[in-house]
């Protein structure tokens, strides 16, 4: 490569590819290192801009099964569990050593969900899976966050609460199975040996392409074949399409859709493509199709869901968007290839039902055609905000008073190993003045907000989609206008969940 930086990108794909255990991409990143220089490699698509963005905040190891397995379609039809209690992100197919055991899953389950919309829309994708089977156990399943210390410090804590709880059983009802403790998501890919061995805190460790090995690895629990069970094998395809996906409140009038898993873009300080695998987009009929579904239940607005939307491709389909195919050949002298972009399947998802509200994100800054912007502004139903990630601003915060953003999510950094910032930067930045410097972004982007919000809302009437009661009072009701902002409002406990109201904004807050 051309430049340390080249080589550092690289270098962070071959680790990644190692972790997926992809031998052959590993060996031809090693060929293209050593043959072909930075320009050659950005045309393979071999290294991503570094753009960033952060998510909101809501004992045998198996070595996982080959490429050749990656993909089951379960046909056992059992009777369906209860659901009793849950809150609000190919590859794992039964592992052949173990095709004796018979599939188990709990009569009662208990989801706990941490961290992004995809950790939502995932303890769905989890939810659906341990409906289709069933027999004996009791089951709690936490699925993690790994973007930030301060998510995972969470998940510690209440880990910590289960393990007493299950010493509490063991003492009281001698030789009576204790609740089974399992670990789900990004958390479980990244600190697998810890949970089950230096901790010993669980018994069930499952990463974010392994779900549909849930109802196989709890069966090797509850019959006592082992005492933990852990699949985090990472995925090259699997998108959980033919999954219809059982939502936890089918009160709410908005839904998540993923569109797509993973993410090819190595920032500097990002863990995502390590706990979550390399991109790969669900087919556009399975997505269109999933919201027809939504539409039929009475879903009012849908979320699309990835960690970078704008750069969905499914390759077995000829896109229809022409203008978007030309843009991309004539501006920027790319080939166009076969397939639907993300320009391609906003525009299906959208005519699915005018009445239907669309949103999307996170969509990256540096797959952003005018082409996805046009027809934001032409479709009316088509929500008017977007999800737009900044890699760094000027120290006085000038950026933020410049753009006013109407939201913004505010964190301290903290390191995540494996990630370029891990190998080669040095976390020298004391708590303090992190702390501190966070709460100066907070007042800054507070004081703006306010300010703007009375400019342009104030007096104003929005079109509000009926949510439910707001969490201050339960006498007032609260929902999302179509530029995401929240309002709330009084006097009106008539209105049903997924009504339309006009509503005229009288005063602003944060």
């Amino acid at each position: 490569a051309e430049s340390t930086d080249n080589q550092d990108a690289a270098f962070d794909w071959l680790v990644l590819a190692l972790e997926l255990n992809d031998s052959l991409f590993g060996t031809m990143m090693m060929l293209q290192l050593s043959r072909h220089s930075a320009a050659a490699m950005l045309r393979r698509g071999a290294l991503a801009a570094r753009f960033s963005s952060e998510s909101m905040v809501t004992k045998t190891t198996f070595s996982g099964p080959g490429l050749s397995e990656f993909i089951r379609n379960s046909k056992e039809e059992t009777t369906a569990p209860v659901v009793v209690e849950e809150s609000t992100m190919n590859m794992p197919s039964r592992i052949t050593e173990l095709s004796e055991i018979e599939t188990t899953v709990p009569k009662s389950f208990h989801i706990e969900t941490y961290g992004c919309q995809m950790n939502s829309s995932d303890s769905e994708i989890v939810r659906a899976i341990l409906l289709k089977h069933g027999d004996d156990a009791d089951v709690v399943l936490l699925n993690t966050c790994a973007i930030r210390e301060n998510a995972e410090s969470k998940i510690w804590r209440r880990l910590e609460v289960f393990k007493q709880n299950k010493l509490k059983a063991r003492k009281q009802k001698k030789g009576t199975p204790t609740q089974t403790v399992g670990v789900l998501g990004c958390m479980a890919e990244r600190l697998k040996s810890k949970l089950l061995e230096s901790d010993k805190m669980v018994d069930l460790v499952v990463g974010p392409d392994a779900y549909r090995d849930l109802p196989n690895l709890l069966g090797i629990l509850t019959q006592g074949a082992q005492d933990t069970a852990v699949n985090v094998q990472l995925s090259l395809d699997e998108t959980y399409a033919d999954i219809a996906p059982v939502r936890s409140d089918d009160s709410n009038p908005a839904a998540f859709v993923s569109i797509m898993r993973g993410c090819n873009n190595m920032c500097s300080y990002c863990i995502v493509p390590f706990t979550r695998g390399r991109e790969r987009s669900r087919d556009v009929h399975s997505i269109v199709d999933n919201v027809k579904v939504l539409r039929d239940q009475g879903v009012k607005e849908v979320m699309l869901l990835g960690q970078n939307v704008n750069s969905y491709h499914d390759k077995h389909t000829q896109g229809t968007f022409l203008g978007f195919m030309h843009h991309v050949q004539q501006e920027r002298g790319w080939i166009c290839e076969q397939g639907y972009r993300f320009v391609d399947l906003l525009d299906r998802v959208s005519a699915v039902d005018p009445e239907i509200r669309i949103r999307f994100t996170s969509p990256h800054p540096k797959d952003f055609p005018d082409d996805v912007l046009h027809l934001v502004n032409d479709r009316p139903n088509i929500c008017k905000a977007i999800h737009m990630p900044v890699q760094h601003g000027h120290s006085d915060l000038s950026l933020m008073r410049h753009v006013a953003y109407d939201h913004a999510f505010m964190f301290a950094y903290s390191m995540r190993a494996k990630t370029h910032a891990a190998h080669r930067m040095e976390d020298n930045v004391e708590e303090a003045t992190k702390l501190r410097r966070l709460a100066q972004v907070i007042d800054t982007y507070n004081t703006v907000v306010t300010a703007k919000n009375k400019v342009e809302d104030q007096g104003r009437l929005h079109i509000v989609l009926v949510q439910g009661t707001s969490k201050r009072s339960a006498l007032n009701l609260t929902g999302l206008t179509d530029t995401n902002k929240r309002c709330v409002f009084a006097g009106m406990m008539k209105l049903k969940l997924d009504s339309a109201i006009d509503a005229r904004v009288d005063l602003c807050q944060i």
